[in-house]
């Protein structure tokens, strides 16, 4: 697997007009954006700073680079490309792997930290010759993103491009002109990336070649690859229709002459209640980016069922899913607002799934994310196995965090209290640590009210999400904020963030720092396009050890909400990671304020979030006042918690006299309502029930036991007391052994 990145700006010569093809007869690609191209070959850096960039004749360069695994053509490809790039008047130089280890880093090794060192050097290479205005191609092995990211830090944002194509492991090693991949494979060599090394493709690549095969064979969509050309599929709103090939091959369908958004290709399917759908299709446009979502239009509704931003010259995956409350014909269609761009689709997939199926693989992914294999040996004081011995595990408290956000009533109410601190382990307080409670005028700060909530917290043992230092929303501005000028508002929001994150260092497990800022930009627009990107870096600054979030809404509830896709939240989650650079303490906050839900598309996106590596919480999780608001809830809780990539889940739904936000959990007396049955019923099942039970012959015993701290009991006939133990099952290992000596 290989991946390129590199960018000519804003005139580029066209792969076309390079005649550059694939090894393995692929042709390549052309990168993400109109002013951009891409190759095929492993991961690549580029560097090239803007309008600096004249070639011979004076028009504006960019950069390029190429990078990965060996033996995928990596030098064959960048001395090509120098050549044509020279033919057009481009200036480049290649920094070929191999020859820079001969010479600049002769001192270093192939162990992970060299390699990282490898990179950052060539990285501080390419950007020296960005800045002389010269394209520099870099063709090396880069196998760790977070090496590769690290070198996109160096350069200014959208001149560092990172390209994926999948090229096979079996034909970089069928070359093996230098017979690596033999020693490899011999043992020999120790450490080689596509043997015994991993090469971690980039997360969100900005271009595939050829779209990739559709999922599931289809699913019930009839000629999803478009193999014979557009049987099944019919023009939209009056959009020209045509199937295409391109040079390598591959055949796809193309809207072309459109007017209106809704202009597009479709396909009539049959959707059946009580059915989940997954959907999957890849997306190019002839120029430009564009949003664009898939609708299913069925009895009278359109059902937005997922979105991507698609791309020219690179082929992007749109991932989601719906489900139905009628059985019925259902017509599916793309909609992009880019009306002047074709849009091109191919390797559509919608793939039903039962609901004991899909319940079926939550308990399945339970079972692999959330708990483990305990091996349990007794022994007697002297060292011999126990058979036979009375062994009793109780659970005292889950590993995973799952709360509600409080108001500050909790402080004055003892059956509030006693009803919150037997159930949850996380809080998030609704308003009390947001600017505009803590200084309601300028310089006079007051705290107190959370300050007794982080002790009523503490005092209980449960954790604190800190919610938040800013919120970008104008509306949620004090008026004195508002209306301080530049220098006077840039000192508040300083004070700001120092005062609140230095308050309660190591007392917060994370941050919202800037909240909403994909729908929002109250701060960017007044103090800069920056802002976000530093308070991050200052928020880490003051409290390193602490997660930073990103937080917002409809990523997850509204897949056809254009501002906060999950491709645009990666987009934005990648802006701060290298602003800060910081790949490990940005972390994904989800609000999660549902109406009705779509779970498949729930689903989907989380799994593209997941690719982040990062921790990811769902924040505020709540469900509108509807028929089925409890059976909602429920479904929404389950996925999140049998998604591995959701570290914990916060509802809103703190109590209120006067009525809760939107969703309540109990009545004024503290009396469960349906949702609050939900909620004890899934504490009830994400925990492990007593176990009573007796060692085998070998004195051993198995159990399947959630992560937490768990606390066990033995006893044997030949014993005259118990042994008491503690066990803290932690999600680190797979497995677990222990021996326990009855004394």
């Amino acid at each position: 697997m290989q991946s390129l990145l590199f960018r000519l700006s804003p005139l580029p010569p066209t792969s076309s007009q390079l005649g550059l093809h694939h090894p393995a007869g692929r042709r390549w690609a052309n990168s993400c954006a109109a002013p951009q191209i891409s190759l095929l070959a492993c991961p690549i850096m580029a560097s090239a700073t803007a309008d600096r960039f004249r070639s011979r004749r004076g028009e504006p360069l960019g950069q390029n680079g190429e990078c990965g695994c060996s033996e995928p053509g990596k030098s064959t490809l960048a001395c090509a490309l120098s050549r044509e790039l020279h033919v057009l008047g481009f200036l480049s130089y290649v920094l070929d792997g191999d020859n820079v280890r001969h010479g600049l880093n002769k001192d270093l090794s192939f162990k992970a930290e060299d390699r990282a060192e490898n990179i950052r050097r060539i990285g501080e290479v390419a950007k020296l010759f960005a800045d002389a205005g010269v394209i520099c191609i870099a063709s090396l092995i880069s196998p760790y993103r977070k090496d590769r990211d690290a070198c996109r830090a160096m350069l200014p944002e959208s001149t560092f491009i990172e390209v994926f194509v999948d090229t096979p492991l079996e034909i970089c090693e069928a070359r093996d002109a230098k017979g690596l991949y033999k020693l490899a494979r011999a043992g020999k060599i120790k450490g080689f990336t596509g043997i015994d090394d991993p090469y971690e493709p980039p997360l969100n690549s900005e271009c595939l070649a050829e779209p990739l095969n559709p999922q599931y064979g289809g699913g019930i969509i009839s000629n999803p690859d478009f193999s014979k050309g557009t049987k099944g599929w019919s023009s939209f709103g009056f959009s020209k229709v045509e199937d295409r090939t391109s040079d390598s091959g591959n055949k796809f369908l193309v809207a072309y002459s459109r007017s209106r958004s809704y202009q597009s290709i479709s396909n009539n399917v049959h959707l059946e209640k009580d059915k989940l759908y997954t959907f999957s299709a890849w997306l190019q446009t002839s120029e430009g980016n564009a949003d664009v979502v898939v609708i299913f239009k069925t009895g009278g509704k359109f059902i937005h069922a997922g979105a991507v931003e698609a791309k020219s010259g690179c082929w992007s995956m749109l991932k989601g899913g719906l489900s139905v409350d009628a059985t019925g014909p259902a017509k599916l269609y793309f909609q992009s607002n880019n009306t002047q761009a074709e849009i091109w689709v191919d390797s559509v997939s919608l793939q039903p799934f039962s609901k004991e199926e899909w319940r079926s693989h939550q308990t399945q992914t339970i079972r692999q994310a959330r708990m483990k294999l305990v091996k349990v040996k007794v022994v007697d004081a002297n060292g011999r196995i126990l058979p036979n011995a009375t062994i009793s595990i109780n659970q005292k408290r889950p590993h995973f965090p799952f709360g509600c956000a409080i108001p500050q009533s909790i402080l004055t109410n003892t059956a509030y209290q006693n009803y919150f601190t037997s159930r949850f382990t996380v809080t998030t307080f609704e308003n009390e640590m947001k600017w505009y409670s803590t200084e309601r005028s300028q310089w006079n700060e007051d705290y107190s009210t959370a300050d007794a909530m982080v002790a009523f917290a503490q005092q209980h043992g449960i954790s604190l999400r800190g919610h938040n230092v800013f919120w970008d929303d104008p509306k949620y501005q004090m008026s004195w904020v508002a209306s301080l000028p530049y220098d006077q508002l840039k000192n508040a929001a300083g004070r700001r963030l120092y005062s609140v994150v230095s308050r309660y260092k190591g007392k917060i497990i994370g941050w919202d720092v800037v909240n909403e800022n994909l729908h929002f930009n109250f701060f960017e627009q007044r103090l800069g396009q920056g802002f976000s990107g530093d308070a991050y870096w200052k928020a880490l600054q003051l409290d390193p050890g602490t997660l930073m979030f990103l937080n917002e809404y409809n990523t997850l509830e509204q897949p056809g909400d254009p501002a906060s896709t999950p491709d645009k939240y990666l987009q934005k989650l990648k802006e701060i990671q290298y602003y800060t650079k910081n790949w490990e303490k940005i972390a994904i906050g989800l609000e999660s304020h549902f109406d009705q839900p779509n779970i498949p598309f729930m689903r989907a996106a989380l799994d593209k979030l997941a690719l982040a590596k990062v921790p990811i919480w769902l924040t505020e999780v709540d469900v509108a006042n509807i028929e089925n608001q409890a059976g909602y809830l429920e479904e929404i809780l389950r996925e999140g918690f049998s998604h591995p990539a959701v570290q914990g889940i916060v509802m809103w739904a703190g109590w209120h006299a006067e009525g809760c936000n939107r969703m309540c959990l109990t009545d004024n007396n503290f009396r469960n309502l349906p949702t609050g049955d939900v909620v004890d019923k899934l504490i009830g099942e994400w925990r492990s029930e007593k176990i009573v039970a007796t060692t085998d012959d070998d004195g051993f015993f198995k159990a399947h036991l959630f992560h937490g701290e768990h606390e066990i009991e033995i006893s044997h006939p030949s014993a005259n007391q118990i042994s008491v133990k503690s066990l803290k099952v932690e999600p680190a290992l797979h497995h677990e052994s222990m021996v326990l000596k009855l004394d």
